[in-house]
């Protein structure tokens, strides 16, 4: 019937995009305001692409694996950079970076 094929096409569609393109990743904690305000049992949902031949910038989003799990953080360091926390603040290369 139609409505099978529809179902099945779309199971494929949707396997398709989180293969190739990206995936939808439940975030929990805090760690991550003012970008995304989960936490105190709140939860967002974040679409995180994958696969892209774009270079890295400060502040993106990645998905960190820890075995089963995954973890979404914000990329601070850049290839070649050193990192520093001095009084809460980040350090990059011996300079504070602004908060945005």
């Amino acid at each position: 019937s139609r409505l099978a094929v529809a179902a099945f096409v779309g199971i494929v569609a949707l396997f398709a995009v989180r293969a190739l393109v990206g995936d939808v990743y439940r975030v929990e904690t805090r760690s991550m305001r003012p970008t995304i305000l989960a936490g105190d049992g709140a939860r967002e949902w974040v679409w995180v692409r994958h696969g892209v031949d774009v270079p890295l910038a400060r502040y993106d989003l990645v998905v960190v694996r820890d075995g089963d799990e995954a973890l979404i953080k914000r990329l601070v360091g850049l290839p070649g950079e050193t990192l520093r926390i001095v009084d809460g603040d980040l350090v990059v290369d011996g300079e504070r970076l602004a908060l945005d």
